[in-house]
């Protein structure tokens, strides 16, 4: 049991994001997004998130979403298959 505890820790991902209320102009949000990007590309960021143990990604709104979406779907199963129940 420790060693799939293990393994499970080792494989889960840790993600930063900005959310914005729902009904915020989509100008916003990809002018916000493309900063937020610019940003964690400058070399200085860049090699202080690696330095962190962080992997620098800086992608879409979408791909963040889809990233997200795929996220909760292995944890949940990862859930189901351990037996856990909430008391």
């Amino acid at each position: 049991m420790i060693s799939r505890i293990a393994l499970l820790l080792a494989l889960a991902a840790n993600a930063a994001a900005q959310t914005y209320p729902a009904k915020t102009p989509e100008a916003i949000v990809t002018r916000l997004n493309a900063e937020i990007v610019r940003i964690i590309n400058l070399p200085d960021v860049r090699t202080r998130i690696l330095d962190l143990g962080g992997e620098p990604v800086g992608n879409s709104p979408q791909a963040f979403d889809t990233f997200q979406k795929a996220e909760m779907t292995r944890w949940a199963q990862v859930i189901r298959d351990s037996g856990a129940k909430m008391n």
